[in-house]
């Protein structure tokens, strides 16, 4: 794995989070009250950046079709705005959950691995 160095963790607030260009894609860096996590940053329903969605209960609320993806795990909670049921399965397809990265915080400097 690739280790990116992405600038300073204090540019990253307490429940707050950023997205950087990393090897090639996008990835959203999250400080859950001093909790690193990183993921795509790009939904996986239509591409919309999720960096301009909300930070809420551990989860970020894409701006596009409110899925909604745990940062902690990439699972996604709620697929186009519905809970993920057999139901929305069917008709909306198969929800696809955003793929997270290892990130830490070294000498004041957020890593993550690619």
């Amino acid at each position: 794995m690739a280790r990116f160095e992405l600038g300073a963790a204090a540019d990253i607030p307490s429940n707050s989070m950023r997205a950087f260009p990393v090897g090639g894609r996008r990835v959203l860096v999250v400080n859950l009250d001093g909790e690193w996590c990183a993921l795509d940053d790009i939904c996986p329903h239509l591409a919309v950046p999720l960096n301009r969605g909300e930070l809420k209960d551990g989860c970020v609320i894409c701006p596009g079709h409110g899925s909604v993806f745990a940062v902690r795990t990439g699972e996604v909670k709620r697929w186009v705005g519905k809970p993920v049921t057999w139901l929305t399965r069917l008709t909306e397809g198969r929800p696809t959950g955003a793929r997270t990265y290892p990130v830490t915080v070294e000498s004041g400097q957020v890593i993550v691995e690619l």
